[in-house]
């Protein structure tokens, strides 16, 4: 596993068949939207340290990546979009959320629950 779940767990909660390259892409936008890179937390703990992630906090991460890599391959733009406020067309209007053409709704929602996201706080390890 490279990042917080697997095209067989997408598979499994969603019925969307993916490949691991898609998984990788969301594994990707879950890093940069919780801000806690998989590769760093599986680095340090190769390296012997203490996981710093609660249970729950890896659990909400592994739905809110499942979620992104099945929203995904609905997204053909998703790389190449601009980022936009509003968009209008005569009186209809359509405003998005800050990461809403970047973020599964499902994975924002999810996002949400992490506890360090939730308090805006990091815990912060002390001395040894």
């Amino acid at each position: 596993m490279t990042t917080w779940c697997t095209a067989s767990d997408v598979f499994g909660l969603t019925g969307i068949q993916v490949d691991d390259d898609v998984v990788a892409q969301a594994g990707a936008h879950i890093d940069v939207a919780c801000a806690r890179p998989y590769s760093v937390f599986v680095t340090g703990l190769a390296q012997g340290a203490i996981c710093q992630i609660s249970t729950m906090d890896l659990y909400w991460l592994k739905l809110a990546c499942i979620y992104q890599a099945a929203w995904i391959p609905s997204q053909p733009d998703l790389f190449v979009r601009s980022d936009v406020t509003a968009v209008g067309r005569g009186k209809a209007n359509v405003q998005f959320t800050p990461t809403g053409m970047t973020l599964a709704p499902l994975a924002r929602v999810t996002l949400d629950r992490v506890s360090w996201l939730k308090s805006r706080s990091l815990h912060v390890p002390g001395p040894e």
